[in-house]
């Protein structure tokens, strides 16, 4: 978690990155539904789940208030930089996905003459379990990077984990 030339290197880029993945995701949202509101609300959408994901990690591998409970967290000095990139990567992806899927059940069923409110019941309704399906699914999958003996993995598994 050391090479400081190329930790440098990704981290000047995130930004550039993640402004440029958010532009391209709002644009693609625009085009798919023809709303100006949409495109914004999922871009904040993806900033939150970012901010509280590496919120959470900052707390449980830069802080000592989970020493306590778990002391072997105290040997290290915080991520290593090679997870912020990987696991953003991945929970925009899924977050996108997760949204899009529960807006087009919205779409479909205001399209059938359903009320605003209704339209939003019944997408959820109807998505919700098979989203909350697919994110036990994804995190029973990342926690398998636990298993590994590089820390690394872990803070990937765990990231990936929180964010879904």
């Amino acid at each position: 978690c050391e090479a400081v030339d190329s930790r440098a290197a990704v981290m000047g880029s995130l930004p550039r990155y993640l402004g440029a993945v958010l532009v391209g995701v709002m644009l693609v949202v625009f085009l798919m539904f023809g709303s100006l509101v949409l495109p914004f609300r999922l871009a904040l959408a993806i900033v939150f789940t970012l901010a509280a994901t590496f919120g959470f990690m900052v707390l449980v591998y830069q802080t000592p208030l989970l020493h306590g409970i778990l002391p072997w967290l105290s040997n290290y000095d915080g991520l290593c930089y090679e997870v912020i990139p990987m696991a953003s990567c991945v929970a925009v992806a899924l977050g996108i996905d997760y949204d899009i899927f529960l807006i087009s059940r919205i779409v479909e069923f205001r399209m059938l003459g359903l009320s605003d409110s209704t339209s939003i019941i019944q997408g959820v309704a109807r998505t919700g379990n098979i989203i909350s399906g697919a994110g036990v699914i994804m995190s029973v999958a990342f926690s398998g990077l636990f298993f590994s003996d590089r820390l690394m993995h872990h803070q990937v598994a765990l990231t990936l984990i929180v964010s879904v």
